[in-house]
């Protein structure tokens, strides 16, 4: 029961978070950097087969040289 109540006071937090949130359209766009896809792009070498140690350094490296590390 105590259980219960923990978890009926966190939605009711979580809810009253959720209602005051606002999404400023401008600030996700500019938080869409190419290191927030690189796991994505480093699966996707793996999945063309290449090994996922040499994909990680090349995505790493990509990332570091265009000044988003």
């Amino acid at each position: 029961i105590n259980a219960f109540e923990e978890a009926q006071s966190t939605l009711k937090i979580a809810i009253l978070l959720l209602k005051g949130l606002k999404v400023v359209k401008d600030n996700c766009k500019r938080s869409m950097t190419d290191d927030l896809f690189a796991t994505s792009r480093v699966y996707e070498l793996v999945n063309k087969g290449m090994p996922f140690r040499d994909a990680y350094q090349k995505v790493a490296s990509s990332l570091n040289t265009s000044g988003n590390s």
